[in-house]
């Protein structure tokens, strides 16, 4: 694209007449090509807005990237939604700021405003939404917290009653060890404290025997009862983690649900806030630029140029109107004009109009 189409385009977003222009000081050209970028500018930034905010209505949370993720056939409706905004304010700002009338920009500036808000907010979501999935994932989890604080009560309550049995076997497998080790001494006679010291197997032998199946008797009734307790516990774990999961909530991730969360953050954090302040107040400013430089920017060489032509216009319509009027009357046979060789029917008089225009 050259430099004379990139300067035809910018023209045509201004709604100004190449032809006209062209008559008039560089200055003149200058502003009212600078009026076409700014309503570009605008176009292109509601563009950006538009689609992410239609995006937003179609997106799922990726627990695994943390990214709120769409697929191929969302991303090209919302673009072609986002070129219908962009135009139709493209389209809006070209009539204000080529309106003859300054009431039209002024009337736009309550507009501007709104849609600077309006627009502000999708592009605040996205600048932010790290923080935001962030604190929807924290707010997901405060919000299950009591179905999670259930589920591990109903597990740790478990764990500990197997970790009890767990060391009663252990301590009655100590006990065991204990005794064998006694009987082993007085077997043979091996001197330890408290002992005999004398060999063979009697009264104290048998003793540390008796003592030592007592032992083996209750490890091994710890023992059942620990296989039957891990039995019944991985059935009320399966039965408790299926209460939860049907119990949960899960969270959003939709445009409302980000914006919020965004509100939210903002009112507890003061550098969140101010950004978020600046960034309206950027896309304000981009909204009114247009409106606000047509209540500002007076009248040019290019707007007496126009108004000459529309007056010319005006007038030469009238004369050809006014002569048709005249040739009628003067008509002999009337049927002649529904055989469209008459030359003031109204097809041909606003021919003849606009061949004699500027």
């Amino acid at each position: 694209m050259n430099t004379k189409s990139i300067t035809y385009f910018l023209l045509w977003l201004s709604k100004t007449d190449p032809t006209l222009i062209s008559f008039c000081p560089k200055p003149v050209q200058w502003s009212r090509q600078a009026l076409g970028f700014f309503v570009l500018a605008t176009g292109i930034f509601a563009f950006l807005t538009g689609t992410y905010f239609i995006q937003t209505m179609f997106v799922d949370y990726n627990p695994i990237t943390g990214l709120a993720e769409s697929g191929l056939f969302s991303k090209i409706i919302t673009n072609i939604i986002g070129l219908f905004w962009a135009v139709f304010i493209i389209m809006l700002d070209r009539e204000i700021v080529s309106a003859s009338s300054k009431w039209g920009a002024a009337i736009r500036l309550p507009l501007a405003l709104a849609l600077g808000f309006a627009i502000a907010i999708p592009l605040k979501v996205n600048f932010f939404q790290s923080r935001i999935l962030k604190q929807l994932t924290l707010n997901s989890k405060v919000e299950n917290a009591a179905s999670a604080n259930q589920l591990n009560k109903t597990i740790n309550d478990w764990d500990s009653r197997s970790l009890n049995i767990e060391n009663k076997i252990n301590e009655e497998r100590n006990q065991m060890a204990k005794w064998s080790d006694i009987m082993e001494a007085e077997d043979v006679g091996r001197s330890i404290k408290g002992r005999t010291g004398r060999p063979g197997r009697g009264v104290a032998y048998n003793s540390a025997l008796n003592n030592f199946h007592l032992h083996q008797k209750f490890e091994t009734q710890y023992v059942e009862e620990l296989k039957e307790l891990r039995s019944n516990m991985a059935s009320k774990v399966v039965e408790a983690k299926s209460e939860y999961e049907s119990s949960i909530i899960n969270q959003t991730y939709d445009f409302v649900s980000q914006y919020e969360a965004l509100e939210d953050l903002a009112s507890r954090n003061s550098h969140i806030k101010f950004l978020a302040f600046l960034i309206t107040l950027i896309f304000i400013i981009i909204e009114v630029v247009p409106a606000l430089l047509k209540l500002i920017k007076g009248s040019d060489e290019y707007d007496a140029l126009l108004e000459v032509r529309t007056n010319i216009a005006r007038q030469m319509a009238f004369s050809y109107g006014n002569l048709a009027i005249d040739e009628l009357q003067n008509v002999k046979n009337i049927s002649t004009l529904n055989q469209h060789n008459y030359p003031y029917t109204p097809k041909e008089i606003i021919h003849s109009i606009t061949l004699n225009l500027i």
